[in-house]
C-alpha cells in the first residue's frame, strides 16, 4: 500500500552519514580505508555520493564502525529509491497530456483514485490505479490493443473514459470470490437469474451477483464516466473467472436485463481472449450494421439472440398472439408476461427490438430503475 507512505522531499546519500560518523569518531578517511582494506579513492567516491554502498561494503563498515550492515543497506536503498523517484518525476512532468485523456475529476469524486496535490502525484495515482509502470504501457494496453476490444457501437469511443470504467470494474470484480467457471452451472444460474427479473432492483442485484459467482462469473454494476457511453462489458480475468460488467445507463428494466443477458451471451458463446464492450441495448442493435466488422457483427447478433431467447423464447413470442403495432394491447402484454415469468417491460422491450411495436408505444409498462437510491449512481 502506498496511501500513507512517507516520501521525503530530499534524501542525502549515505556517504553524508558516513562522513558525519567519521567526524564524531575522529577517524580520517585514510584510516577507515586502511581498517577496511579498501582504496581511499573508493571511500571518497562513496562519501561524495558518486558511488553506492554495496552489501559487502556495509558488512565491512559494520565490523569497523560497529553500525549494523542493514543500516547502511537500508540507507542506500532509501537514497536510490529517492533518486529513482526524482528521475521518474522528470519523465512524468512531460506526460501531463495523459491527464487530459482521462476523466480524472470524476475518478477523484467517485474515490476511484485519491486526490493529489500536484501533477506528478496525480499521475502516480493513475499509474497505481491502472497497474502500469508508465503512460506508455497504458497507451499500449488501451490504445494500441484496440483489436482486442469488441465495441458494439461507435458511441463507445472515448478510450480514456472506457479504460477507467473497465479498470475499476476489474478491481471490483477481483474482490468478488467466485468458484471456477463452469459453463453448465452458469447456464443453470442464468435461468435462476431470469426468475429475478420480476423482483425489485434492491433484491435482484445481490441475488444475481451470488448466482453468477457460484458459476465463476463476477457480476459488477458500476456507473460509467461521461463520454464512455458503455452499457455493458465482458472480460475474462483468468481462465476460470469472467467479469460481467454493467453501467447504470439503463433507466428501465428491459434495457438492464437485455444488456445483462447479452454480456452473458458473450461469456457462453465466444472466446476468452477478447473484451466485449457494448453501448446501451438500443444503440448496439441500431448501429451495429454500420459500425461493426462482419465478424464482430456476427458475434453481437449471436449475443443479442442469446439474450432475447433466454428472456423470451422465439417460439413463445410467435405463438403469443400479441399482434403488431396498434394490435398490441396492454392487457395481453401483461398476461403474456405473467405466463413467461418476466415483467411486462421486458416483453415490451422484446417486441420493440423485434419491430413488432414502435419504440414510442407501451413504455409505461417498463419499470424505471433509480440507481442513485440503490447506492450505485
Amino acid at each position: 500500500m502506498t496511501k500513507n507512505q512517507y516520501l521525503p522531499d530530499a534524501v542525502t546519500p549515505p556517504g553524508t552519514t558516513l562522513a558525519e560518523t567519521l567526524a564524531e569518531l575522529g577517524m580520517s578517511q585514510s584510516e577507515l580505508a586502511l581498517r577496511m582494506g579498501r582504496p581511499q579513492k573508493t571511500l571518497g567516491e562513496i562519501i561524495a555520493g558518486r558511488s553506492g554502498i554495496t552489501p559487502d561494503t556495509a558488512l565491512q563498515l559494520e565490523h569497523v564502525l560497529g553500525i549494523p550492515a542493514r543500516f547502511w543497506i537500508i540507507r542506500e536503498l532509501h537514497y536510490q529509491e529517492w533518486r529513482a523517484r526524482q528521475r521518474e518525476a522528470v519523465r512524468l512532468r512531460a506526460e501531463q497530456d495523459w491527464l487530459a485523456a482521462l476523466p480524472v475529476n470524476e475518478m477523484t469524486q467517485r474515490r476511484w483514485i485519491e486526490p493529489a496535490g500536484d501533477t506528478v502525484a496525480q499521475l502516480r495515482a493513475l499509474l497505481r490505479f491502472f497497474g502500469v509502470a508508465s503512460p506508455a504501457e497504458w497507451r499500449q494496453m488501451w490504445l494500441e490493443r484496440k483489436g482486442a476490444f469488441r465495441e458494439a457501437a461507435a458511441t463507445v469511443a472515448d478510450a480514456g473514459a472506457l479504460s477507467a470504467w473497465l479498470r475499476k470494474g476489474q478491481l471490483e470484480a477481483q474482490k468478488i470470490k467466485c468458484a471456477d467457471y463452469n459453463g453448465q452451472e452458469f447456464m443453470r444460474s442464468l435461468q435462476l437469474v431470469r426468475a429475478l427479473t420480476v423482483k425489485p432492483a434492491h433484491q435482484f442485484l445481490a441475488d444475481a451477483r451470488q448466482l453468477c459467482a457460484a458459476a465463476g462469473v463476477a457480476f459488477v454494476v458500476l456507473p460509467a464516466p461521461a463520454n464512455c457511453h458503455a452499457g455493458g462489458a465482458m472480460q475474462w480475468l483468468t481462465h476460470a473467472k469472467a467479469m460481467l460488467l454493467l453501467s447504470v445507463c439503463h433507466t428501465t428494466d428491459d434495457q438492464f436485463w437485455f444488456s445483462f443477458f447479452h454480456a452473458a451471451g458473450h461469456i457462453v458463446l465466444h472466446g476468452k481472449r477478447e473484451v466485449f464492450v457494448d453501448a446501451s441495448a438500443r444503440e448496439s442493435v441500431g448501429e451495429l450494421a454500420t459500425t461493426a466488422a462482419p465478424e464482430q457483427a456476427k458475434q453481437e447478433q449471436e449475443a443479442s439472440a442469446f439474450a432475447d431467447n433466454l428472456l423470451i423464447l422465439e417460439r413463445a413470442l410467435r405463438h403469443s398472439m400479441l399482434g403488431h403495432g396498434p394490435e398490441v394491447r396492454v392487457d395481453r402484454i401483461c398476461t403474456f408476461a405473467r405466463q413467461q415469468g418476466v415483467t411486462p417491460g421486458i416483453v415490451v422491450g422484446r417486441l420493440q427490438r423485434a419491430g413488432h411495436l414502435p419504440d414510442s408505444h407501451c413504455n409505461e409498462l417498463k419499470t424505471a430503475l433509480d440507481w442513485t437510491s440503490l447506492g450505485t449512481g
